[in-house]
């Protein structure tokens, strides 16, 4: 049943064909494996404090994907945000970790992390997300709103060479 309902979504997603088995990097087929394999938790719904498919909070989700391909990444978003190398907002690539502050807007302080899953040549860029009230969703990047408001940085945990 999970996956039919990953197939329906595909189908549906508006990059459902964006593959970035063409990039410049030799990771790149690792990446798409990573980011497919996020979207197969579409839908699983949020719960505080935890890292299981049977319910993630945001940096609980981003540590789960990554895990499950070698990486482990510390437990909270404020200390994921302490890993990787830093990424400019213009140079996103899939696979790359985005952090917002958290509900309070605080600018200085991280609340959140997602990954970003696709990015179209305007630079803007899709993202998967445990998101509090929806669950597992995707989210445009900016969205003119609560996200972009709330923008802190980025970090790429999977270095473009491999032997970086």
């Amino acid at each position: 049943m999970m996956e039919n309902s990953f197939e329906t979504v595909r189908a549906f997603t508006p990059f459902a064909e964006s593959s970035i088995e063409d990039a410049t990097d030799s990771n790149g087929e690792l990446i798409n494996q990573l980011t497919e394999f996020a979207s197969k938790y579409l839908g699983t719904r949020y719960r505080r404090g935890s890292a299981s498919p049977k319910g993630f909070d945001c940096s609980g989700f981003v540590g789960f994907v990554f895990k499950n391909f070698g990486f482990n990444l510390s437990r909270s978003s404020a200390s994921q945000y302490k890993e990787g190398e830093k990424v400019e907002k213009n140079d996103l690539r899939p696979g790359d970790l985005m952090f917002f502050s958290g509900r309070s807007g605080n600018r200085s302080r991280v609340g959140h992390v997602a990954m970003v899953v696709d990015v179209n040549p305007d630079g803007s860029c899709t993202f998967i997300h445990a998101s509090t009230s929806q669950g597992v969703v995707y989210q445009k990047f900016p969205d003119g709103g609560y996200y972009s408001k709330r923008y802190i940085g980025a970090k790429r945990i999977i270095p473009a060479d491999p032997k970086a």
